[in-house]
């Protein structure tokens, strides 16, 4: 059996897209691979807390709100078991069944007894189970306030005190994965995430009533804590964006065509424009440029190594210095597919 502990600190990665950027639907190996046994999963909640008034009490302590972990452990089982069912390597099955688990809330109970899960597995038909063990929530206040001018009516300027509020919350979550053939924990793990916010106003109560409803907060939380999980277990499709050099120093009317084609993702055509530029035009930049658009239009195609060739004949003849970052990339992709492979073996087999 073999376990793992570590923390995920949950962000938002913003990206923009021009007419000059292809986007490349791609499956993505999970971060561990589970055994190829494993062709179903049902996903279960066991994260409610066996707390009674001493919960009342914490809740009161930290500012939780009534009701706060509850609609937070709801979206993470709910966001894990949504991005589950994108993943070709399993089937998933959703049991909506709530048990209860961590006597405060805070740690990990004791595995389930593997009598429950096979009872599980052979009622829903599955050969593990997923399970969220553990959510909690906590939430952090900190205050200020500055002068600020005004101008009345009249023109007149005057100084008044403007507060602010920020609030931070955070959500610990843990999940493991019962496999149910072997008898055996085959993934434990607690993370943590966050998600900030803020609010301002001429008093204490305007700014804290400029927050964000907390409820919408903590689920925003857990919801990405469950597809972080999914992610960790399951293969699943992400979108990848290349972006293809727009300019050259020679031979900008064929370019040009190659970029248009590209766009209208006629590949033999873009393809064939880039690699004539690559091999005869007569300016070593425009040979650079013209060979790393060819690489992501080698990509595009599923052509790994293709494309990889490409980026180095950018790089290393051609002296074409993006290539250097992109073909990292494009290594990184190839060894993701070799994990790929492996872990969509038995699915592929069947």
């Amino acid at each position: 059996m073999y376990r793992y502990f570590y923390t995920v600190v949950l962000g938002i990665l913003l990206g923009s897209c021009s007419s000059h950027t292809t986007a490349i639907r791609a499956l993505k190996p999970a971060t561990i691979t589970l055994p190829d046994h494993i062709q179903s999963i049902g996903t279960i909640d066991r994260s409610m807390p066996e707390k009674g008034f001493s919960g009342i009490l914490e809740g009161a302590l930290t500012g939780e709100q009534i009701g706060q972990d509850k609609r937070g452990r709801q979206a993470a089982i709910e966001g894990f078991a949504k991005t589950l069912t994108q993943t070709p390597r399993f089937s998933i099955r959703p049991i909506a069944t709530e048990l209860t688990g961590s006597k405060d809330g805070s740690t990990m109970s004791r595995p389930l007894a593997w009598t429950e899960i096979d009872k599980l597995c052979k009622m829903y038909q599955v050969d593990a189970i997923a399970a969220l063990e553990l959510f909690d929530s906590d939430q952090f206040f900190s205050k200020s306030s500055k002068n600020e001018s005004y101008k009345d009516k009249e023109g007149k300027e005057h100084s008044r005190l403007r507060y602010y509020i920020d609030r931070k919350m955070e959500v610990r979550t843990g999940f493991r994965v019962y496999d149910n053939v072997n008898k055996d924990i085959i993934d434990e793990i607690v993370t943590s995430g966050q998600n900030s916010d803020s609010g301002n106003g001429l008093t204490e109560t305007d700014a804290q009533n400029n927050l964000r409803n907390v409820y919408d907060q903590v689920r925003e939380v857990g919801t990405t804590s469950g597809r972080i999980y999914a992610q960790r277990i399951a293969p699943l499709y992400e979108t990848i964006h290349r972006s293809f050099i727009k300019k050259v120093p020679t031979n900008k009317d064929a370019h040009e065509k190659a970029l248009n084609a590209a766009k209208a993702k006629d590949w033999t055509k873009a393809a064939e424009i880039w690699n004539t530029m690559a091999s005869q035009s007569t300016d070593v930049k425009t040979k650079g440029i013209a060979a790393y658009n060819m690489a992501i239009v080698c990509e595009a195609q599923g052509k790994i190594d293709l494309a990889i060739d490409w980026a180095k004949k950018s790089y290393y003849e051609h002296g074409y210095k993006k290539a250097s970052r992109y073909l990292v990339q494009l290594k990184d992709r190839k060894y993701d597919l070799e994990r790929l492979e492996i872990q969509m073996k038995s699915r592929n087999n069947t």
